[in-house]
């Protein structure tokens, strides 16, 4: 799966269809979602370069457009919101 992973994430964009084909072969092997989202993170954080999500967003006259998401930002710690 960290083999896996490194593939997909090498040139700098996680496609929609890599994060797919990645979840259909931890179901195969039989590895929880949870570790699943951990190794990525993992590799997510070391990973050197920009990295980014390809997101689809479904514009009102039915095109689609690409965005391009800082898939760091998710990793960022955020405040507990009992500390606020």
């Amino acid at each position: 799966m960290c083999a896996a992973w490194q593939i997909a994430i090498a040139d700098g964009k996680i496609q929609g269809s890599e994060l797919q084909l990645h979840n259909r072969m931890a179901d195969k092997l039989g590895i929880y979602r949870d570790e699943v989202k951990e190794i990525r993170r993992v590799f997510n954080l070391k990973h050197e370069g920009e990295l980014w999500e390809v997101i689809e967003v479904l514009e009102p006259n039915g095109s689609k457009t690409k965005l391009l998401r800082d898939v760091r930002e998710q990793y960022r710690l955020r405040p507990d919101a009992e500390n606020l």
